[in-house]
């Protein structure tokens, strides 16, 4: 089983950021999502045998980051799915059948993106700190 750090980076505007792990993490198994003009909601919760369902968490975020944790949710399934082997999911199946290519294009550019800014910011004189490849959010 892969090392879990217990700090993840992430970048923000060309620089970087350490982003420790929160001390208590809340298991889920079903969420909700809803939009409005200024940022998404995602509702956290667990679904019981008896079909009911308990709120955990809830995140408000921008949907900038959004689309930043989409990204990065979806490098992580890819990192997930090289170490343990396929997630069943048929929708899951489906959408990699689908969109494999677009999905490895998304991910290969973002990592040159974060390449590209990592040599501007080395440019500039900054120094920054080797972060690992596989445990980031």
């Amino acid at each position: 089983m892969p090392n879990v750090d217990k700090e993840s980076e992430a970048k923000i505007l060309g620089g970087q950021l350490t982003v420790p792990f929160p001390e208590v993490f809340v298991y889920s198994n079903v969420s909700a999502i809803s939009t409005s003009m200024m940022d998404i909601r995602i509702g956290f919760a667990e679904a019981m045998p008896d079909g009911k369902a308990y709120p955990r968490v809830g995140v408000v975020i921008p949907p900038e980051h959004a689309v930043q944790l989409l990204l990065n949710i979806f490098q992580q399934l890819q990192v997930f799915e090289r170490t343990f082997g396929q997630i069943r999911h048929p929708q899951w199946r489906a959408l990699q059948e689908n969109t494999k290519t677009a999905i490895d294009d998304i991910v290969k550019r973002q990592a040159d993106m974060e390449k590209a800014q990592l040599k501007d910011w080395e440019d500039a004189g900054r120094t920054v700190e080797p972060r690992p490849t596989e445990q980031q959010s």
